[in-house]
């Protein structure tokens, strides 16, 4: 840089032969003209990013639903039974929560309600005892679909939390079949693993499924007894 004429400039100097070649721009002149092409490449920069954030964010959130797909029913909205594989892999280790409670349920008569009133009829009844699992279950765990009429839940609750949140469950059973004039029946067994001491989770799991069968044969052996009196 100098000044030319008391101007701030910017020089340039080269050599032809024997001459000196001096090529002087005013410095307004340099900076006006730098500036054009610095803004582009700010601006062609910000659209740059900008661009690439939303690739992100798009592929991201096509990810996170993919996964959520694949792991959700689709009736019921619960997870399914890939899920619930993944979900209990963390249990393998044998360390548990004191107060986890394995839930096992099985909907009682779908078979008949499906043969005699059409699947219609029956799709109806799963998808009313999922809203009653999520209304009794949903806030202290995580639900799962693990076939066409067996869920499961994996809760959080002391002694006392438990025993309210059955008879609320069963209360919410009643309450949807006198609505919907359908019978809604769950056979449920519940192992809280504090109880268990030294199970292993599928050993956990089976005595919940042993327990939800022997409630399951009560509630056929009670319905049996009704038609007899009838």
């Amino acid at each position: 840089s100098a000044e030319i004429n008391g101007e701030p400039s910017y020089c340039s100097i080269n050599r032809y032969k024997t001459y000196k070649i001096v090529i002087a721009r005013h410095k307004d002149v340099v900076n006006k003209n730098i500036l054009v092409p610095l803004v582009l490449v700010c601006v062609y920069m910000l659209l740059a990013a900008t661009v690439i954030v939303f690739i992100v964010k798009r592929m991201t959130k096509r990810i996170i639903n993919e996964h959520n797909r694949a792991n959700t029913d689709a009736m019921t909205s619960f997870f399914n039974k890939r899920a619930y594989e993944d979900r209990t892999r963390r249990y393998d280790s044998g360390e548990y929560e004191p107060t986890l409670v394995y839930v096992s349920m099985d909907l009682n008569g779908l078979k008949t309600v499906n043969d005699t009133m059409g699947h219609t009829a029956g799709d109806k009844l799963i998808c009313g005892a999922a809203a009653c699992m999520k209304q009794c279950f949903g806030n202290y765990g995580e639900l799962f679909r693990v076939g066409g009429d067996e869920f499961t839940a994996l809760i959080f609750a002391d002694e006392d939390r438990l025993t309210m949140i059955r008879m609320d469950f069963a209360e919410e059973l009643e309450k949807w079949s006198a609505e919907n004039d359908l019978d809604l029946s769950v056979s449920c067994g519940y192992v809280r693993v504090s109880e268990v001491p030294g199970l292993s989770f599928a050993e956990i799991a089976k005595l919940a499924d042993d327990r939800m069968y022997e409630n399951k044969d009560e509630y056929y052996q009670k319905k049996k007894a009704a038609r007899r009196r009838d």
